[in-house]
């Protein structure tokens, strides 16, 4: 019986111990308000007002990726079409079809709205923070930043920015030292 006893008991302790299964999500990361989403334009490549009409597509704004489906040794528009890609610098990948088309793909990122609200949390066993904790900071970050891609794919410190780093480091600071 006292064996019983302390099966129960050490099991009511265990259970005590663990999280309930309702996950809270924290709405304080601005990464959780953004949507990503992808946008596909198909385009004929027939004429060669159609390939005008890729340039200004290109013109206007540059697609993350971009699909060719055709013969550039049979038709010389997707040729025209595959060369303008490359000029733009937008990666293609050339598939065989009979359809003579190009489809450009676009990522785009929007920014969700949070509930920043006050919820009543007067039950709360696990002292979890309220769901709109954070939200307020996180909406107004990712409300500043126009282009929000940078969340997704940030730009890397590249050789241009330090180089200009360095000869503004060199024009101001070094020449006051001589």
């Amino acid at each position: 019986m006292k064996k019983l006893h302390l099966v129960l008991l050490s099991s009511l302790l265990l259970a005590a111990c663990t999280h309930p299964a309702v996950s809270v999500v924290s709405p304080g990361q601005p990464e959780s308000l953004l949507d990503v989403a992808t946008q596909k334009v198909t385009l004929p490549l027939r004429t060669q007002e159609q390939v005008d009409q890729l340039v200004k597509h290109l013109e206007h704004e540059q697609p993350a990726n971009a699909s060719l489906q055709c013969n550039p040794a049979v038709n010389p528009l997707c040729q025209a079409a595959q060369e303008t890609l490359q000029l733009y610098g937008i990666s293609s990948q050339l598939e065989q079809g009979t359809q003579d088309t190009v489809t450009l793909v676009y990522n785009r990122i929007a920014a969700k709205p949070c509930d920043n609200r006050f919820v009543s949390n007067h039950y709360n066993l696990t002292n979890q923070n309220h769901k709109a904790f954070g939200c307020s900071v996180a909406s107004n970050m990712v409300q500043m930043v126009t282009d929000r891609s940078q969340f997704t794919d940030p730009h890397i410190l590249d050789l241009p920015d330090a180089s200009n780093a360095v000869s503004v480091y060199d024009k101001s600071y070094l020449k006051d030292s001589k």
